[in-house]
Protein backbone atom coordinates (compact mmCIF):
# COMPACT_ATOMS: atom_id res chain seq x y z
CA UNK A 1 0.00 0.00 0.00
CA UNK A 2 1.62 3.46 -1.08
CA UNK A 3 1.15 6.14 1.40
CA UNK A 4 0.53 9.38 -0.43
CA UNK A 5 2.22 12.61 0.67
CA UNK A 6 0.47 15.92 0.39
CA UNK A 7 2.61 18.05 -2.02
CA UNK A 8 4.23 21.66 -0.44
CA UNK A 9 4.45 24.36 -2.66
CA UNK A 10 7.50 25.85 -3.77
CA UNK A 11 8.57 28.77 -2.51
CA UNK A 12 10.53 31.16 -3.68
CA UNK A 13 12.09 33.90 -1.69
CA UNK A 14 12.02 38.03 -2.62
CA UNK A 15 12.78 40.70 -1.48
CA UNK A 16 9.98 43.64 -1.29
CA UNK A 17 12.22 46.79 -1.97
CA UNK A 18 9.55 48.97 -0.21
CA UNK A 19 8.59 47.74 2.58
CA UNK A 20 12.19 46.37 4.01
CA UNK A 21 11.07 42.54 4.44
CA UNK A 22 11.51 39.31 2.55
CA UNK A 23 8.43 37.80 1.49
CA UNK A 24 7.55 33.69 0.49
CA UNK A 25 5.74 32.83 -2.62
CA UNK A 26 4.93 30.10 -4.32
CA UNK A 27 6.63 28.96 -7.42
CA UNK A 28 2.92 29.31 -9.66
CA UNK A 29 3.37 33.22 -8.76
CA UNK A 30 6.71 33.00 -10.75
CA UNK A 31 4.61 33.42 -14.03
CA UNK A 32 2.72 36.61 -13.14
CA UNK A 33 6.52 38.29 -12.83
CA UNK A 34 7.56 37.16 -16.20
CA UNK A 35 4.62 37.97 -18.13
CA UNK A 36 4.66 41.61 -16.46
CA UNK A 37 8.26 42.58 -17.43
CA UNK A 38 7.78 41.05 -20.63
CA UNK A 39 5.01 43.31 -20.78
CA UNK A 40 7.33 46.07 -19.66
CA UNK A 41 4.31 46.91 -17.18
CA UNK A 42 1.82 47.19 -18.99
CA UNK A 43 -0.07 44.17 -17.80
CA UNK A 44 -2.84 44.27 -15.93
CA UNK A 45 -1.62 42.03 -13.30
CA UNK A 46 0.59 43.96 -11.18
CA UNK A 47 0.77 41.93 -8.15
CA UNK A 48 1.83 38.78 -6.72
CA UNK A 49 0.32 36.67 -3.76
CA UNK A 50 3.06 36.00 -1.05
CA UNK A 51 3.39 35.09 2.84
CA UNK A 52 6.07 37.39 4.76
CA UNK A 53 8.66 36.48 6.96
CA UNK A 54 8.51 37.41 10.91
CA UNK A 55 10.85 37.47 13.16
CA UNK A 56 10.68 34.29 15.71
CA UNK A 57 12.11 35.47 19.48
CA UNK A 58 12.08 31.82 20.45
CA UNK A 59 14.85 30.73 17.90
CA UNK A 60 15.87 34.18 16.96
CA UNK A 61 15.50 33.69 13.36
CA UNK A 62 12.95 34.21 10.68
CA UNK A 63 9.96 32.21 9.53
CA UNK A 64 7.33 32.17 7.28
CA UNK A 65 4.13 33.13 8.73
CA UNK A 66 1.64 31.28 6.66
CA UNK A 67 -1.72 32.87 8.37
CA UNK A 68 -1.03 35.93 6.27
CA UNK A 69 -1.13 35.78 2.73
CA UNK A 70 -0.88 39.35 1.15
CA UNK A 71 -0.76 41.15 -1.95
CA UNK A 72 2.94 42.81 -3.37
CA UNK A 73 3.60 45.15 -6.11
CA UNK A 74 6.01 43.45 -8.82
CA UNK A 75 8.04 46.37 -9.52
CA UNK A 76 9.19 46.43 -5.70
CA UNK A 77 10.13 42.74 -6.00
CA UNK A 78 13.92 42.07 -5.97
CA UNK A 79 15.32 38.16 -6.10
CA UNK A 80 16.80 37.48 -3.00
CA UNK A 81 19.69 35.36 -2.95
CA UNK A 82 22.31 34.92 -0.10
Amino acid sequence: MDIKMPKKPILLTYEETELGILIAMEASELAKINAYRKSQGKSDANTVLAYPFVHCEIQDSLKIDFDQKNEYLIDNLKKFTD
